[in-house]
Order: structure tokens, then sequence, then C-alpha cells
């Protein structure tokens, strides 16, 4: 494997650990250290979308973060579905006006 950045800090601090990990263990130790504050920045997003330029990039691009946090929660939560419908309204009444 080959880390770059601050990735290869890390995984230099932890190389004495390496040889006794497992790999879930690894992957939990990377998930731990690196994703945390992932899920929140997704909604951050999600929450400040707005258009730039045509309706369907927005509509791609929100979708996207829609895919994106679905992977902390592959269940469909109909929070996310709702807030899709909310903006898409509220970004159609912008187009219209």
């Amino acid at each position: 494997m080959h880390f770059i950045d601050a990735a290869a800090l890390w995984v230099q601090s932890i190389e004495p650990q390496l040889k006794q990990l497992a790999w879930p263990e690894f992957c939990k130790m990377i998930h731990e250290c690196f994703d945390r504050d992932q899920h929140r920045f997704l909604i951050r997003q999600m929450f400040h979308i707005h258009r730039e330029t045509t309706v369907k990039e927005y509509v791609d691009r929100f979708a996207a973060l829609i895919d994106q946090l679905k992977s902390y929660n592959p269940a469909t939560d109909p929070l996310y579905i709702w807030l899709l419908i909310l903006l898409m309204g509220c970004e159609m009444m912008s187009v219209l006006s």
C-alpha cells in the first residue's frame, strides 16, 4: 500500500502495531482516524448546496451527496427523501421566479 501526506505520517506512527493487526482492525483504525467528521461534512454540504449552473447539474450534485450519505446508513432514510423534495421544490421556485 502507498499512503501520502497525513495518512503516510499516521501509518509511520502505528508501524510497530501493524504486524499484529488483523485487516478489519486496521480498516477500523483508518476509519476512526480519517473518516470521523466526513458524515457531518456531507450533511453541511447538503444544507448549503445551491444551483450554480443548470438544474440538472444541481440535481446530480445533490444525488451524489445522498449516495455518499447512504454509505453511512444504507437504509433509505425518509428524512433524506423529504429534504430532497423540499430542496428541489425551493430550487424550482427560484428557477420559475
